[in-house]
């Protein structure tokens, strides 16, 4: 809870409705980097796809898997 009492799904992301899925990135110094919303129901399939392209597209601008040597 914040100081005005709100949690951090109502402070950040808002009402989630049924079927609506957020996904909150945190960085370490405790500041949010990202927030993403999507629908997730039977006529939306790929929705877990489309949540980790969006998740391989930010951590990715700077998450690098090191050369091997």
């Amino acid at each position: 809870m914040d100081t005005r009492g709100q949690g951090c799904i109502r402070k950040w992301v808002g009402e989630l409705r049924n079927g609506e899925v957020a996904v909150l990135n945190v960085r370490p110094d405790g500041y949010l980097g990202s927030i993403g919303r999507w629908e997730v129901s039977e006529t939306t399939p790929d929705a877990g796809e489309k949540v980790a392209r969006w998740l391989d597209k930010y951590y990715g601008g700077f998450l690098r898997v090191p050369p091997k040597s």
